[in-house]
């Protein structure tokens, strides 16, 4: 017949394993140890430098730049966001715009001097038309006065003097336009 095994007795434990599993506990223990030692390390000399993020806001100084002239830009010297000094240039505009522009105000000034010296010009053809038409008032004014004293002797006719009245009205009135050409004249060069 057969004998019934019987179990073991419960207070029995194998002792090699549980060795094994000291030194498996230990081991990891050291490994996390060791694990937590070397993240220390990393986050204090390399990660706390080191922000990342998907929704920032940055508190500073935003300058917007606007240019003082109009031109084509050849160079960029600054990059966004970068911090630049008081007095760096940011862009590089082509000189050629600036060129053009000086070459049309160096012709514009050429033609204003040009005008300014034919007004001046006019100026001294208006001075010698006003002394010519103060000439020719003083000659039909003498012509007047000598025919007045003839008349009373009775040499010259009423139709002499009153044709002399007319050339010293005449004379009069073209003094009045020359000098009114003179002061008008006068008073662009003033401008």
């Amino acid at each position: 017949m057969s004998t019934p095994q019987q179990p073991p007795a419960p207070n029995t434990r194998p002792t090699s394993s549980n060795g094994k599993r000291k030194r498996m506990m230990t081991l990891l223990t050291i490994v996390i140890l060791l694990a937590a030692i070397g993240y220390g390390l990393y986050y204090f000399l390399v990660a706390r430098f080191h922000e990342t993020t998907d929704d920032a806001y940055v508190n500073g100084n935003v300058v917007q730049i606007t240019p003082q002239v109009t031109g084509t830009v050849i160079a960029v010297n600054a990059d966004d966001t970068q911090t630049v000094k008081v007095g760096d240039p940011i862009v590089v505009l082509d000189p050629a715009d600036a060129r053009v522009a000086l070459q049309q105000a160096e012709a514009n000034l050429a033609q204003v001097v040009r005008q300014v010296r034919g007004l001046y010009v006019d100026d001294n053809q208006y001075q010698a038309q006003v002394a010519v038409r103060q000439s020719d008032l003083s000659r039909a004014q003498d012509d007047l006065r000598r025919r007045l004293t003839v008349a009373q002797t009775g040499a010259v006719s009423m139709e002499e003097i009153s044709h002399a009245r007319d050339a010293v009205r005449s004379a009069q009135a073209a003094l009045d336009a020359s000098e009114q050409q003179l002061a008008a004249n006068r008073a662009l060069t003033a401008n």
